[in-house]
């Protein structure tokens, strides 16, 4: 995804370089290269040259394949080979460093492994039994990959029941994927449809 707006022009990567230069243990000689790398490659050049990125970046040699090897290492870009009419061209790509980025993002917004206990147990403690497997099928992806938190859940469950609703974590997702918000049923209706052994 942000490999594809890098490509089309809608990220503003030397920014996002500054910013996170030292989260990303980048020299300043590595983030002169690394903006080469990029700004070439967006261009539709994907050969390194050591003499032109010391032309642009007015850094000796030695520097230059330092901050190569080690971005290599780092996966911030990958070469491979390339053949043209049998012969093998170096190539490169900076879609690693894209992807690094991503997972960045990713752990960030993970939740917790006790987020996701707290929330199990808050659950189980209103449903007032231990969830099954199908149901925590349920209850994880909107945790993990919709990104709910607790108080997502805790308002969901508080909407649930003043609506008059059982608390079950189909109901959860119900509320909180489509933030339903159903009138509340007057009591005595509630009580023929509890004689008459109807739930919702």
């Amino acid at each position: 995804m942000l490999f594809e707006l890098y490509l089309d022009g809608y990220l503003n990567y030397r920014e996002y370089i500054i910013k996170n230069a030292s989260k990303l243990e980048l020299t300043p000689n590595e983030v002169a290269v690394l903006f080469y790398l990029l700004d070439e490659y967006k261009k539709g050049v994907n050969t390194i040259s050591i003499n032109k990125i010391e032309e642009s970046c007015l850094l000796h040699v030695n520097e230059i394949t330092t901050a190569l090897s080690n971005m290599l290492e780092h996966s911030f870009y990958k070469v491979y080979m390339q053949y043209e009419n049998g012969i093998g061209v170096e190539k490169f790509t900076v879609e690693p460093f894209f992807e690094k980025i991503e997972q960045d993002y990713t752990d960030k917004n993970k939740p917790e492994e006790d987020e996701i206990n707290k929330i199990i147990r808050y659950v189980e403690k209103k449903t007032n039994r231990i969830i099954t497997s199908s149901e925590y099928d349920i209850l994880i992806p909107l945790i993990t990959k919709e990104h709910h938190t607790y108080d997502d859940i805790l308002e969901t469950i508080n909407r649930i029941e003043k609506s008059k609703y059982d608390v079950t974590v189909r109901n959860i997702a119900r509320f909180i994927e489509k933030n339903e918000n159903p009138v509340v049923l007057d009591e005595s209706l509630q009580e023929f449809m509890k004689k008459i052994g109807l739930k919702r």
